[in-house]
């Protein structure tokens, strides 16, 4: 009997799931092991498969000693690989470490060695392969998870609404990650049962209520402040970020990284599709901004004729270092203490337009192109219309910079 590694065909995560593979006269049987192999993990030579990551080599290369040692015992004839693959040598084969965890896994009652899907190993595999601008999000929320219950392998079937719950509640003293994390956890067990061929139990995050995030209204500046960064008339660092911070709040509190990204700006419209939450959202988080007047010396000032609106790029190499320096640039205006960062521009147009010009929250909600569940389906049944978000945002840049325009501020 030959025995070899064979892998199976390409799963939706980028990954090739690893058989023993017996081979004895005509007949051909394959064991499913633990492992999964990324394109990186491996090569394929004339000799066959090549593993490349040793502590996986190491597992495949024990299981295959148990597969061997157990042929050894039996008769040779064609009667061997069907015995083979006998509950007694998966029982032990199972017991072989996972890859994932490091840790023993044992199936005494099973009768394949195929175990339950993990939510780890898919987790770690779906991580691996992300190029989502949150995903240290989700990097945290599955390294809390793991820590929480001490263990690196765990199965979609023993993750109980009441485990949930549990977690949630350790977190009580942390409310943005109690919130941010069961989320991002809720999102990737629906991106397995999206992705997995397996079948996976029901969702246990839809049977308990998830904690909201508390609104930090600390985040949302004065209108004294902003008048205070629009009139500071130093350069470098500090004046990027008083053009920038001001740009911000007049485009609704539009983020750093799409500043830096936006790549559409003609005929006074400005239009991107928010990167935080694109891959969330059916229409990409696209949004459409009429650009006012009031914002146009300093869009004139960035603007270059290349793939992007803006001459960030050149600045800066990554949208992380110039977010960083933004932030630096506001401490040189309001001083080291301040609380300000960018981001209060988009807190701070949510907050005056909402509790100063009695914008409803609805389309406050659709100017800062959020994520919203409960209005989802509904979204599917209108057209969509940037009318109203753009009347709100004229009548915020009109409220707030009003004297700067020659008109009496509206009260």
């Amino acid at each position: 009997m030959t025995i070899s590694i064979e892998l199976g065909t390409l799963r939706s995560d980028g990954t090739k799931k690893a058989y023993i593979k017996l081979s004895h006269q005509n007949t051909r049987k394959r064991i499913a092991t633990l492992v999964s192999l990324s394109p990186k993990e491996y090569s394929m030579t004339k000799q066959g498969v090549k593993i490349k990551n040793l502590e996986k080599k190491k597992i495949l290369d024990d299981q295959m000693m148990v597969v061997q040692s157990q042929f050894m015992e039996m008769s040779h004839d064609d009667y061997v690989i069907n015995k083979v693959v006998d509950v007694n040598l998966l029982a032990d084969a199972s017991k072989i470490k996972s890859p994932v965890s490091g840790q023993i896994k044992e199936s005494e009652e099973k009768k394949e060695i195929n175990l339950p899907p993990d939510f780890f190993e898919f987790t770690d595999n779906w991580l691996s392969i992300c190029t989502l601008k949150g995903k240290k999000n989700y990097v945290s929320a599955v390294n809390s998870f793991k820590n929480y219950l001490q263990k690196s392998y765990l199965p979609f079937k023993d993750i109980k609404p009441m485990l949930v719950l549990e977690y949630q509640n350790s977190l009580a003293d942390k409310p943005r990650a109690q919130s941010m994390y069961v989320n991002a956890l809720s999102h990737l067990w629906e991106e397995a049962d999206r992705l997995l061929d397996e079948e996976i139990p029901k969702s246990p995050f839809r049977k308990i209520k998830i904690a909201k995030q508390k609104p930090v209204g600390q985040r949302a500046t004065t209108i004294n402040v902003i008048k205070k960064i629009y009139e500071y008339k130093g350069g470098g660092r500090a004046g990027l970020a008083r053009d920038c911070f001001i740009l911000s709040f007049c485009l609704m509190g539009m983020n750093a990284v799409d500043l830096y990204n936006c790549k559409y700006l003609k005929k006074g419209v400005l239009c991107y599709d928010r990167c935080k939450v694109k891959d969330r959202r059916t229409d990409n988080a696209h949004t459409e901004i009429n650009v006012h007047d009031f914002i146009l010396p300093i869009i004139k000032k960035y603007k270059i004729e290349s793939t992007y609106v803006f001459d960030f790029h050149k600045r800066y190499r990554r949208s992380d270092d110039f977010s960083r320096a933004l932030n630096i640039g506001l401490k040189t205006i309001l001083g080291e203490r301040t609380s300000v960062t960018f981001y209060s521009a988009r807190h701070s147009w949510a907050t005056i337009a909402r509790n100063d010009c009695g914008v409803d929250k609805g389309t406050v909600n659709d100017a800062l192109v959020h994520v919203d569940r409960e209005m989802s389906v509904t979204d599917l049944y209108i057209k969509k219309d940037y009318r109203l978000i753009n009347e709100a945002n004229k009548k915020v840049i009109e409220y707030v910079f009003g004297e700067y325009l020659g008109k009496s501020k509206k009260r």
